[in-house]
């Protein structure tokens, strides 16, 4: 049966489409409880004739609302008119692996060039002409399946996508990537990996058994990671994905998914989910912590009825913005009419190509703690350094010239250093051109209203020094001369637990940002909790990262040990156990992964425990890598570091081009380099080599 002309899908614009085929929806669209059966049996029998479908998978639907189904059981495509749920062509000639053959086809993509067909089980990728007669292979190899290692082959797939440039998308299912060929592509063209790594699991730069995708008009990418239960966003060219829906357990709750196979983008960032093993459709606006239900929401059981759905596997929407389901497992496509769908005001929204939207601004153009560098992206440093406290042979005491086992450290603008001497149970003072304490602050071991229980770090701000009297599980901000205290995060004492934002629990660092607000990272509770200006002992803070578990998922920490706020209150954090450094958003329900890939290594490209991050305003992160005994320089976006300090090994030494156990890196004036040599007593200063203007 042959197919009359087609309409343009990517041509002109209608009143849903852009000028990349991107749906125009209202953010407040509505749509009836109670869908119609457009294709296949209302009462879900399977069968091959020309009313009926067997096990459907992917469909589209082109301007002028002909509807496509790949009847993946029926090996056949179904052209499906309006007004109609018969078919008025076919596409296929019958099961097998012949030129016009198909074999469990299971997607279907039309565009103004052609109709392309995901030939899964053949391996291949068949663009027909429009009339739906002739094919040639323009992914893959008939027969061959795809391997990890192969970019030329592919292995079982579900879903492809093909861009106004013809580029070809494909989401490998078995091996765990996508691939990208070539406008013109054909059988043995070799593929580009663009996300994904050809092996599973769960850390950003991995997939799971993905099976659905959609590239916006940026060629940014949104991944349904259906064995890893979340929607992962994949700008383009980047090296890790993020998560934008899921948290990565599956559930059924409206902040979970339990098997997503399909995913598709407006204009307004709003995600269409086909939440299979919820049986149900959820609409997500990127950003949010949880999603909405639009179709099938009265259960998450499966069912045969017109408000139920059962594995469906995708969404699409016709010309007025009703929403179509395949219903796989029902045999059917269910339409769910439009109820509203309000006049857009404002045109076709940017979609934004990445989570970090701006570079941060500076807010002081002297180094203070609340000021973000500037450094030149080119600057170096010397390889050995000079100890400026502690001992130079790594030797530990309580003495004015020795440290024990220092942690936190921080320069303020006069290049004075206070150093958290944790073992010696106080603060320490350095003046410039010295290596003796100018000033101690404490009043020796213990629990009283200016004594510490190994203190692990000091920020000092025009309104007092702040002392995280870690072991007293408190913060306590001294005068500026070092003298009184008073407690303002905490109750002496009392160790923190998950569930409690009064107490704080084993914390290596804080924050005080410029308008006073304490950030307390919380290493044995895996999270981050926020506290007001003037907060006392007994204020309650805020939980604004992490969950209160450990957890690798992208709203977990586990055991984090560094942080830094920029000026947009947005958070870098070293997730130590997870290895790598998770950019949070200022009120955000995920992080995003900007360093390291979740496994332990010392490539550049990895990270090994780090321990803290502090980032300059041209988005470069410093890292302490702590058990690879380094210092990074890692620009957001970059797939790898560049080693700056300690890079002749990753071995721990106490030569002065080595670091033991590093936990601090801070920068004077001048672009020097400081690092809290904590295992070796010591504080090194890298002296700056070049810094260029920028």
């Amino acid at each position: 049966m042959s197919i009359h002309v087609l309409l343009r899908f990517r041509a002109d614009v209608d009143v849903l489409h852009g000028s990349e085929g991107q749906l125009i929806l209202s953010p407040s669209a509505s749509w009836a409880t109670y869908a119609n059966t457009v294709a296949g049996s209302s009462t879900c029998a399977s069968g091959s004739t020309s009313s009926l479908l067997n096990t459907n998978l992917g469909i589209q639907i082109v301007n002028n609302n002909t509807l496509y189904i790949a009847d993946q059981n029926n090996h056949r495509i179904v052209v499906i008119q309006p007004n109609s749920t018969t078919a008025a062509a076919i596409i296929g000639s019958g099961p097998g692996s012949g030129p016009t053959q198909l074999n469990y086809p299971k997607d279907v993509f039309v565009t103004s060039q052609g109709i392309y067909v995901l030939d899964s089980s053949n391996y291949r990728i068949l663009k027909f002409w429009t009339n739906g007669t002739n094919a040639t292979i323009v992914v893959g190899i008939t027969g061959t399946a795809g391997g990890a290692l192969s970019n030329t082959t592919i292995g079982v797939s579900y879903q492809m996508f093909v861009d106004s440039s013809s580029n070809i998308y494909v989401l490998d299912y078995t091996n765990h990537k996508v691939l990208l060929f070539p406008p013109n592509s054909t059988s043995g063209t070799t593929g580009m990996m663009i996300a994904g790594t050809g092996s599973a699991g769960s850390a950003p730069n991995m997939l799971y058994n993905p099976r659905g995708m959609f590239v916006d008009s940026a060629s940014a990418m949104y991944i349904a990671d259906t064995y890893n239960n979340r929607i992962q966003y994949w700008v383009n060219g980047a090296c890790y994905g993020s998560t934008v829906a899921g948290t990565g357990t599956l559930g059924s709750s409206l902040s979970q998914l339990y098997y997503p196979v399909a995913v598709i983008v407006d204009v307004n960032q709003y995600m269409y989910i086909t939440d299979q093993f919820n049986n149900r459709i959820l609409r997500w606006l990127v950003g949010s912590c949880v999603g909405q239900c639009i179709a099938a929401c009265a259960s998450t059981a499966a069912g045969q009825g017109a408000n139920q759905v059962y594995y469906s596997v995708r969404v699409v929407f016709d010309g007025v913005g009703s929403l179509y389901v395949s219903d796989s497992a029902n045999n059917r496509v269910q339409q769910f009419m439009i109820l509203n769908n309000s006049t857009q005001t404002t045109g076709i929204t940017q979609i934004v190509t990445s989570p970090i939207t701006s570079t941060p601004s500076i807010i002081s153009t002297t180094l203070s703690p609340q000021s973000q560098l500037v450094l030149s992206p080119s600057a170096s440093w010397l390889l050995n350094a000079t100890t400026v406290a502690g001992s130079s042979a790594g030797t530990s005491g309580s003495t004015s010239s020795l440290l024990n086992t220092n942690l936190g450290i921080q320069i303020v603008n006069n290049n004075t250093l206070y150093i958290a001497d944790q073992n010696n149970h106080r603060i320490v003072v350095i003046q410039p051109n010295s290596t003796t304490a100018a000033a101690i602050i404490g009043s020796g071991p213990g629990s009283g209203p200016t004594q510490l229980n190994y203190p692990k770090d000091v920020f000092v701000t025009s309104q007092g020094i702040y002392v995280l009297d870690s072991s007293n599980y408190r913060i306590l901000k001294f005068w500026t001369n070092g003298t009184n205290a008073t407690i303002v995060v905490g109750v002496t004492g009392t160790a923190g637990g998950a569930l409690s934002n009064t107490t704080i629990g084993m914390s290596y660092q804080m924050f005080v940002d410029s308008s006073s607000n304490i950030y307390v990272l919380d290493y044995t509770n895996h999270k981050v909790l926020l506290f007001p200006p003037n907060s006392t002992s007994g204020t309650t803070g805020m939980m604004i990262a992490g969950t209160g578990s450990a957890g690798s998922a992208p709203n977990m920490l586990y055991n984090p040990r560094g942080m830094f706020v920029d000026s947009t209150s947005a958070m870098y954090i070293a997730d130590t156990y997870n290895n790598r450094i998770q950019y949070w958003v200022n009120g955000a329900c995920y992080g995003r992964t900007v360093a390291g890939t979740g496994t332990l290594g010392s490539s550049l490209s990895q990270l090994y425990y780090p321990v803290a991050v502090i980032v300059d305003v041209n988005q470069y992160m410093y890292i302490t890598d702590q058990f690879n005994n380094r210092i990074l320089r890692w620009l957001v976006g970059s797939c790898v570091g560049q080693c700056i300090a300690a890079c002749a090994s990753t071995a721990a030494g106490q030569g002065a081009n080595q670091v033991y156990y590093s936990v601090r890196v801070v920068f004077d004036g001048a672009g020097s380099l400081y690092v809290s040599d904590s295992a070796n007593s010591r504080v090194q200063q890298f002296m700056i080599a070049t810094s260029s203007s920028k």
